[in-house]
């Protein structure tokens, strides 16, 4: 309030008229400090909230991919008779009385029905004392500094009862526990066929105390309707994926095996690839190999004209090509008969015109004087072997003209892929 001082010998003092209308300001200046700090602080809150979840969801991410390309890349001790690509660590469970970061793996020739092997923690570390060895040497923590945890289907471990892991794999095997399963929080199932899941266990819940190893102290629990309460740390290798609640705040991410077959179909047609490039490069074999007809392994002679097939393995036939065979790593061998291989006409051993970069080649998507093709055929089991249009779903690629597309990749199990050079 503005007031005039009291004057000397006077009992009066005066105030000005503008005293109430500055006091008035003055409670609205107050007022909208006060609304504007509760408001801050409550925005405050929210955005911990959503920097600690994006936080949490670009590890998963991280960790995921980390798994993915573990897979991509995994080379089998082909030294100790194994031949199968793809595979993944096992987890880091406690079974051996501690979290020390590497995978708890399993003896090779032994059993996979124990589910307690499948669930565990993010083994960051890699493998210890499993062959081959795979370093990782990523410590994902969650915006509450927590190590993450891990579930991998039993079809993915290098294991000898997952002997001949490609494309006729990927059918349900009776000998082996099933792929992981995650259901939504309304009860419906968002796939059966999980290669593997990773998770972020959130704050500890009522009840947990996170100083105990036990999962069920990280992990929670869901009332799924039409399944009833559905744990994502018990053994059964039936998952969750939930709002968080009070009683449920697990986070997760996960990949099929219908997401990662195409990626190592690649990862095949890639290798091959190169294995071809090789061949022709070496002085002793300056031309593209032969291919076996569709269905065989023989080296088909009749194919010298064009034509496509499989990568010839054997050369016994009783008119043989008498041509070095392509050498396939063992770890390839098995995924032979779903790779369609054609090479131009005019680049083998009967007919060279056409090597050393000349032109008139295959025709791969309208562009013309490429060498050969290699055609992943994905999952299917043609009735008829020596029909192409069995193995192929492109038209254009199911004709015997030397003339290709690249099909739209869709990471279908049943999908073409193309590559060539």
């Amino acid at each position: 309030m503005i007031c005039n001082l009291q004057l000397p010998n006077s009992n009066t003092s005066t105030c000005s008229k503008e005293s109430g209308a500055a006091l008035v300001v003055f409670a609205i200046i107050v007022l909208a400090i006060s609304i504007a700090t509760f408001i801050f602080s409550n925005n405050n809150t929210i955005d911990k909230k959503i920097l600690s979840s994006m936080k949490t969801q670009n590890v998963l991410a991280q960790a995921k991919r980390t798994l993915e390309q573990l897979s991509l890349s995994f080379i089998p001790a082909t030294t100790l008779g194994r031949n199968e690509i793809g595979r993944l660590p096992f987890p880091d469970n406690i079974n051996d009385g501690v979290y020390d970061g590497f995978a708890d793996c399993l003896n090779y020739s032994s059993s996979l029905t124990n589910p307690d092997l499948y669930l565990g923690k993010f083994p960051w570390l890699g493998t210890q004392n499993c062959s081959p060895a795979i370093n990782i040497n990523s410590d994902f923590v969650d915006a509450n500094g927590d190590r993450l945890w891990y579930a991998v289907s039993p079809y993915m471990v290098d294991n000898i009862n997952n002997a001949g892991f490609n494309p006729a794999y990927l059918i349900d095997s009776p000998s082996l526990p099933d792929w992981l399963s995650i259901y939504g929080s309304d009860g419906t199932l968002i796939s059966d066929r999980v290669a593997f899941i990773v998770f972020s266990a959130g704050q500890p819940l009522s009840g947990q105390n996170r100083l105990n190893t036990n999962v069920g102290n990280f992990l929670d629990a869901f009332n799924v309707p039409g399944l009833g309460v559905v744990n994502n740390f018990d053994d059964d290798m039936v998952y969750v994926k939930a709002p968080a609640t009070e009683t449920f705040n697990d986070s997760l991410i996960y990949m099929t095996i219908d997401e990662l077959m195409p990626k190592l179909e690649k990862r095949v047609l890639s290798e091959l690839r190169n294995l071809l490039v090789i061949y022709q490069g070496s002085g002793a074999t300056p031309f593209y190999p032969l291919p076996a007809s569709l269905g065989g392994t023989d080296c088909d002679i009749s194919l010298q004209n064009g034509g496509g097939g499989f990568i010839a393995t054997t050369d016994a036939a009783s008119t043989p090509c008498n041509q070095p065979l392509l050498s396939v790593p063992s770890y390839l061998t098995a995924w032979i008969p779903y790779v369609i291989y054609e090479p131009r006409r005019d680049c083998n051993q009967f007919n060279q015109a056409g090597c050393n970069n000349a032109p008139a080649g295959l025709v791969v998507n309208a562009e013309s004087d490429k060498d050969f093709t290699l055609i992943s055929t994905g999952f299917n089991a043609p009735v008829n072997p020596a029909n192409r249009a069995e193995y192929l779903q492109e038209p254009m690629n199911q004709l015997n003209d030397q003339n290709f597309v690249t099909p739209v990749l869709t990471y279908s199990i049943f999908q073409d892929q193309l590559i060539y050079r």
